[in-house]
């Protein structure tokens, strides 16, 4: 039966029948497409929780079907999973600078932006903490929804568009960190079924690297607003009650813990708030708007903010055309 359920949900992403949209919660469609509790537990429900950072009750299925389309009924490349070995910084990060200095390009860090300046209703460049201003043509933002109204003229947040921008909701992620004194699974990682601590990865198998006073663990939860509020103490007692219930044959000792909260690591994709999203063009001439946070058609993910900064480019070199 189970079985049966998850290839009904599977003709449903063929358009055999009524796809949902962003008013319908995952709870609901899965409820919809028969999907059991079993099923549920076991796949769709980490799954939501890793993809949307989001509660299954309150997620949207239609962004939950955004991702399915892509990972799922493409190529089976889009559907291969990758743990990464080194930081993310340096994968992405660093050779992307590399390309734009070779290009040309200029690129200050920590040259915090304290203001959008504007002049006859159009951005025209911005000022910086301190005290320079740049001249611009067009102005790409890639800041988070706060940091944008922050920095936006008071006038230019009155505009439709970004009274929806302030009405966006953030879902935080905790991880926490872990040094135990021996490994505690084989494999890069694994996911808690049923637990508050979703994924928890073994970080000297990702990127061996000898520590001599133990072996290094990071646990994600994410959606994590019940737990963003607890003491580090509290966190530790959650983390090494859990490993030991779902380990019990690893008899570990818990050597060091550290928490590291993100309150506002993504916007929530609660259901029937996707309309709030910007789009590319801003409200304001001369200034579009990426992030992973804006109207993508995803959610608030890597590929959503890589989207978003090709759909900017594209409509300036449209224009330059």
């Amino acid at each position: 039966w189970a079985k049966a359920a998850a290839l009904r949900a599977g003709l449903m992403l063929r358009n055999e029948v009524v796809r949902p949209d962003d008013t319908e919660t995952c709870d609901a469609w899965l409820h919809r497409m028969g999907q059991t509790l079993e099923m549920r537990s076991a796949f769709w429900e980490p799954l939501i929780w890793a993809v949307l950072n989001e509660d299954p009750l309150v997620a949207s299925a239609a962004m939950l079907v955004a991702v399915l389309d892509r990972a799922f009924m493409s190529t089976r490349d889009a559907s291969r999973l990758g743990v990464p070995k080194r930081p993310l910084s340096r994968l992405y990060v660093d050779h992307a600078c590399e390309f734009l200095r070779r290009k040309g390009a200029t690129l200050e860090f920590g040259a915090a932006v304290r203001e959008i300046r504007m002049s006859a209703g159009r951005a025209v460049g911005v000022r910086l903490k301190d005290g320079r201003t740049l001249d611009a043509d067009n102005l790409i933002s890639a800041i988070p929804p706060h940091a944008l109204l922050a920095v936006l003229p008071e006038h230019a947040t009155q505009h439709w568009a970004f009274v929806d921008v302030q009405r966006l909701r953030t879902s935080p992620i905790i991880n926490l960190w872990a040094l135990v004194d021996r490994p505690l699974f084989e494999g890069p990682f694994v996911g808690l079924v049923g637990s508050p601590l979703h994924w928890v990865f073994d970080r000297d198998q990702i990127d061996p690297n000898p520590r001599s006073e133990g072996h290094l663990l990071s646990v994600t939860i994410s959606g994590a607003r019940s737990y963003v509020e607890d003491s580090p103490s509290a966190l530790e007692g959650l983390l090494e009650s859990e490993l030991r219930k779902y380990f019990p044959q690893r008899a570990f000792e818990l050597r060091k813990f550290r928490v590291v909260k993100e309150r506002r690591a993504t916007i929530s994709h609660a259901a029937g708030t996707y309309h709030r999203r910007p789009e590319t063009k801003s409200p304001v001439p001369g200034l579009l708007l990426a992030g992973d946070w804006t109207r993508t058609g995803l959610p608030a993910t890597i590929e959503s903010a890589v989207k978003s900064g090709h759909d900017a480019a594209a409509v300036i070199l449209d224009h330059h055309a």
